[in-house]
């Protein structure tokens, strides 16, 4: 490396070039062999005037008095001169070229110098880069890779050299204040609340997947990224204007959405109803053709809504769209109307795994060695290997409710941080009182191909069990917790034996929401302790009493053997699969809770 004392400094121009320097007049003089004199210079007389006299002056270098003989003396002092002068002259310019080269070679360090660093800079960043992928054990160039997206979007949790002191909050792991991690060395967890009275029984989720022999996705995931095209194929839709002197909250919805990886582009809408047009939106709603004089127009009624559909739609892969007056103007009365559009789908410049998640539980009481502290632990180590977001919430604050609620309130915050920002797709509720039993089991596993399911739980012998669920970013999902949440207030005299999770069954059946739900089987992620097989996903600990003493039990024979290995996750996702295609009234299902107090 070129150190700025290799080389010595050039001085300035002007210490060399300095005509009017006193000591460079010196030099100049003393060439000239000419004799400095004071102020006060003598006057020549007569009998000098053989002789050339020429005079400077220290004090005043423009005074110069020259006397000469005659026109041949003046000739020849002339002649000296121009021959002084081409010597100055020479030295002059070749100072100038000496300079010259070696700014030259100022500038050619400078610019080795800056290449230097820049070179220094890019190895820092493949450095950074390559430990972000040795985290997925994964050697292959990820191209246009969001590492927050495809690691942990909340980040690592930074160590302080304190043995007891905690973790700082990140913005995306919120409310870990209180937890560090059990080894200092390694920043994956497991995580604990005291170092000092951690009792060994952990789980550390990442050597537990590493030793399953778990093939990681990522890699074929990117592959299948690569290949895709970069746009789709445009798409034209019609829909038609929902019922006028009805809410719109009810109404069959209209969805337009994207595969996966890629994103919506709107690239033409109206509103109202084109010229002549009698083929689009020509029925009521209860099947009869409709009138002439509410389809036909001589000329386009309506307007440019390009705009609007691009606010709620552009760059998200799902979005619902109503076609009402409510949601757009009305500028042809009594025509019935539609939304006219044409779409496409542009491939996501970021590559992002296919289903995003983020994990969301509840805990206010967190003591060291308890089934809370350990439940917590493990579904964050969980969330850091698959790149989920990771939610913890800690602080109730409504007190005119059962503790319950708090889970609502919880999924509902999450819920539209995901739905303003597009963050996430799903969000994951578990309970706090569970043990993650197998975590080679992926959150995918269990996404429909259907896209118009938002809400995926299971039941046990009470009927819907809410402790562990899957709900999907969605407008549907926010109007559907709304619901649950207030219900008890609109049904006061209804009997609700388990509060929220009473009043989610009762919201999803007596609306009948059967198209946007799924009951699945209580083993995929919600298994009790005396219903449960090798490989489960999710021990649920669900109304036992000494929970941490029974946690700990069951995480102690974890360690001793190999249930992860009893059940894959390619095996889970043919289950699911098998499940899903099942007609609907062989699937699981729930009943409404109509006992009154």
């Amino acid at each position: 490396m070129v150190k700025s004392n290799d080389y010595l400094p050039l001085k300035n121009e002007n210490e060399y070039l300095d005509t009017n320097n006193s000591s460079s007049k010196d030099n100049v003089n003393s060439k000239l062999e000419v004799k400095n004199e004071t102020n006060n210079s003598v006057e020549p007389t007569a009998s000098d005037q053989n002789s050339v006299i020429l005079e400077v002056s220290t004090n005043d270098e423009n005074s110069k008095n020259t006397n000469f003989e005659n026109e041949n003396d003046i000739n020849s002092s002339i002649s000296s001169s121009n021959s002084i002068n081409e010597q100055v002259n020479t030295e002059k310019y070749g100072l100038k070229e000496s300079i010259g080269n070696r700014t030259s070679y100022k500038w050619k360090i400078t610019t080795i110098i800056v290449i230097f660093v820049f070179l220094l800079v890019q190895c820092l960043i493949v450095n950074i880069s390559l430990k972000v992928v040795e985290n997925y054990e994964f050697s292959k160039e990820i191209p246009n890779c969001d590492s927050n997206l495809v690691f942990l979007k909340s980040g690592e949790l930074n160590w302080k050299d304190d043995k007891n002191i905690t973790l700082e909050t990140s913005n995306l792991s919120r409310d870990l204040k209180g937890f560090m991690f059990l080894n200092e060395n390694n920043s994956n967890g497991p995580i604990t609340v005291n170092r000092d009275e951690d009792d060994g029984s952990k789980m550390d989720v990442f050597q537990t997947i590493k030793h399953s022999g778990k093939e990681n996705s990522l890699p074929k995931e990117v592959e299948a990224y690569q290949m895709m095209e970069e746009k789709l194929p445009e798409k034209e839709e019609y829909i038609c204007e929902l019922r006028p002197k009805l809410p719109s909250e009810g109404q069959k919805e209209f969805t337009i959405s994207c595969p996966v990886h890629y994103v919506l582009s709107i690239d033409y809408s109206f509103y109202g109803r084109h010229k002549n047009d009698m083929d689009h939106c020509n029925r009521h709603h209860n099947g009869e053709v409709m009138e002439d004089d509410r389809i036909k127009t001589s000329e386009d009624c309506g307007y440019n809504s390009l705009e609007d559909v691009k606010e709620l739609c552009e760059g998200k892969r799902q979005c619902v769209l109503l076609s009402s007056n409510v949601f757009f103007k009305d500028t042809c009365e009594g025509i019935h109307k539609y939304l006219h559009i044409k779409y496409h789908c542009d491939k996501e410049k970021t590559f992002r795994k296919a289903n995003r998640f983020a994990v969301v539980m509840f805990a206010n009481k967190i003591p060291v060695n308890s089934i809370y502290e350990n439940s917590i632990n493990e579904f964050y180590q969980y969330s850091k290997y698959y790149g989920y977001d990771y939610y913890l919430y800690r602080y109730r604050y409504d007190f005119e409710r059962e503790i319950y609620y708090v889970k609502l309130e919880s999924i509902l915050e999450t819920m539209i941080k995901g739905l303003k920002e597009n963050k996430y797709e799903w969000i994951f509720w578990v309970d706090s009182d569970t043990i993650l039993a197998n975590p080679t089991i992926e959150l995918d596993t269990f996404i429909p191909e259907d896209s118009d399911i938002h809400f995926i739980a299971g039941t046990d012998h009470n009927g819907l069990n809410a402790g562990v669920f899957l709900i999907r970013v969605h407008p549907w999902s926010l109007n559907f917790l709304m619901r649950a949440m207030s219900y008890f207030y609109y049904k006061p005299n209804r009997f609700l034996r388990f509060a929220d999770q009473s009043s989610l069954n009762n919201v999803l059946t007596e609306s009948d929401e059967s198209k946007h739900y799924v009951i699945v089987p209580q083993r995929w992620f919600n298994s009790y302790l005396d219903y449960k097989e090798d490989g489960d996903f999710i021990i649920h600990l669900a109304g036992e009493h000494n929970k941490s003493k029974l946690a700990k039990e069951f995480r102690l024979k974890l360690k001793n053997n190999h249930w992860y290995k009893s059940k894959t996750n390619n095996e889970m996702r043919k289950e699911v699969l098998s499940y899903y295609a099942l007609p609907k009234e062989e699937q699981h299902h729930i009943q409404a809770q109509k006992k009154k107090i």
